[in-house]
């Protein structure tokens, strides 16, 4: 870690120094991800038609329930680095196995088992990056992989869409050309991350200096993680917050297409105007947060601001009666959600100690996939239950389901808001003095 007391600006911290290295792998790697993803969901598309791409996505998430939490065990226990690496050769070989996959069954499974590897990796980078860049540059790093993670979602979309011109090859395989060439870049973009990170050079931390006091299991650490983050008053409003923000998100999935089509009266081409709208925004939140930092405004503060932001675009959008006048909402929910999730990882990386870090990003992956989770299945039952029953406008059930997410999420952005009022009250202490309070409220807590 650098130990200078200026954040880092981002050009630097991509272009040099053990962060960046990190951050052209995540770029890679997420760059394949996204273009294999659209490949599977064209595959599921044609072995399965529509059940066959809800299987396909509940098979990204599920195994965050029961396997995220061993993943941040091992990030807790082994060398970071080659956990990251064999996540990557891991995926790597597993993708390339999607090209003999000719039925619904197969495509869940092997899905189910990316995922895994998935949570490996993730879990270890993300305990990974404060040994990395100085607590001043976190919120600025983070905005930096998280706009490599989903700042990839359009130009990985152009690739499978150029694939698509490849030429046609005859086989027996379910598969096309252009999946085919998606699943082979993908598993490319995997091992030349591996390669990076196998380079990568992590300075000591106490992680991997200091033996543990007693020797413990793998199911007694998973539990301590767990109760860590459930007792602690300073990380659990933030866990649970970022996993509520994603309501919005999961709403917008399951019934974007349909608010845009069916409400909103507009073609196909107004679902994607807004599904770009939320991209925008998210990386615009993202990107302003890396150039500002956490500079002017505190990371649990900012965070609780940018969930009242996600919470009232999208109950805005909910009355909104043109695809544009939605789209600008929608933007601002993406704006939020951008911010929202880079102040929430800096949160979690400042407050959480070495030694636990890896077990409290891997509850708050699996928090996040179960509101995402949750929030896609409750979708089309609560349309139908709220259908008609609110006045006016409202009374649509897509647009009552939209209001009541947003309420949800603002609600929270408001308990989370109340629970930083010694913070803000204290916002006009000196430096020092508001370091020093900080760590008594973080002893108080735990």
């Amino acid at each position: 870690m650098t130990t200078t007391d200026q954040p880092i600006g981002a050009l630097t911290l991509i272009t040099r120094g053990p962060f960046a290295r990190l951050w052209w792998s995540g770029l890679l790697s997420s760059l394949g991800d996204w273009v294999a993803f659209f490949a599977i969901l064209s595959l599921a598309d044609r072995v399965g038609n529509e059940v066959g791409i809800v299987l396909a996505l509940v098979a990204r998430v599920v195994p965050a329930f029961l396997f995220s939490g061993f993943g941040g065990v091992l990030a807790d226990r082994v060398d970071r680095k080659w956990l990251m690496v064999a996540g990557d050769i891991g995926r790597a070989v597993l993708v390339l196995t999607l090209i003999f996959v000719d039925s619904v069954l197969g495509l869940v499974v092997l899905s189910a088992i990316l995922e895994m590897f998935s949570l490996l990796f993730q879990p270890a980078k993300e305990a990974t990056v404060p040994n990395l860049v100085d607590e001043e540059s976190l919120a600025t790093a983070n905005s930096l992989s998280l706009s490599a993670a989903y700042g990839t979602f359009p130009l990985g979309a152009g690739i499978i869409w150029a694939m698509g011109f490849l030429p046609r090859i005859e086989s027996t395989l379910a598969v096309t050309t252009a999946e085919i060439g998606a699943f082979v870049f993908d598993a490319v973009t995997f091992g030349l991350s591996a390669l990076l990170l196998v380079g990568l050079r992590v300075p000591t931390s106490r992680h991997d200096t200091h033996g543990r006091e007693e020797q413990t299991t793998a199911v007694t650490d998973l539990i301590d993680g767990v109760k860590f983050v459930a007792a602690d008053r300073g990380i659990r409003p933030v866990v649970f917050g970022m996993g509520l923000a994603l309501l919005g998100g999961g709403v917008l999935i399951v019934l974007g297409n349909p608010f845009a089509m069916e409400v909103l009266d507009a073609d196909e081409r107004g679902f994607y105007i807004i599904l770009f709208a939320l991209g925008t925004g998210a990386a615009v939140g993202m990107g302003v947060i890396g150039v500002l930092g956490s500079r002017t405004v505190r990371p649990s503060i900012l965070f609780s601001l940018s969930l009242l932001l996600i919470g009232g675009g999208l109950m805005a959008a909910s009355a909104i009666t043109t695809v544009f006048g939605a789209a600008a909402w929608i933007f601002a929910v993406g704006l939020g959600t951008g911010a929202a999730y880079v102040m929430g990882f800096t949160h979690l990386q400042t407050e959480v100690d070495d030694d636990y870090r890896g077990r409290a990003f891997a509850a708050t992956l699996a928090v996040l996939r179960l509101g995402l989770l949750l929030s896609m299945a409750a979708a089309i039952p609560l349309k139908t239950l709220f259908q008609g029953r609110l006045p006016g406008i409202l009374s649509d059930g897509i647009r009552a389901v939209m209001l009541l997410g947003g309420a949800v999420v603002l609600a929270t952005g408001l308990v989370t808001l109340w629970s930083q009022r010694d913070v803000i009250m204290g916002a006009r202490l000196s430096p020092s003095a508001r370091k020093t309070l900080d760590e008594v409220a973080r002893r108080r807590n735990r």
